[in-house]
């Protein structure tokens, strides 16, 4: 899907797919807008209180800087 912002910024959209194993009661927040432009950045952080996190980029903290999007399959 092509977007566009009231600031100019335009690209293709993807879809973010978020997958949470072995907890359903995990809540994720999107800190800022999930919409960027490149250059951009977003923060994604996960509830507090768990032992490990483990990200799909290989990030093992609770809050990651997203730079960039990559399509899923």
């Amino acid at each position: 899907m092509w977007v566009a912002d009231s600031n100019g910024c335009a690209g293709i959209s993807d879809v973010v797919k978020i997958v949470v194993k072995e907890n359903n009661n995990l809540n994720i927040h999107v800190l800022g807008s999930p919409v960027f432009c490149r250059g951009d950045s977003v923060v994604i952080e996960a509830d507090s209180g768990y032992v490990t996190y483990a990200w799909s980029n290989g990030a093992t903290s609770r809050r990651i800087v997203v730079r960039s999007s990559v399509p899923f399959q």
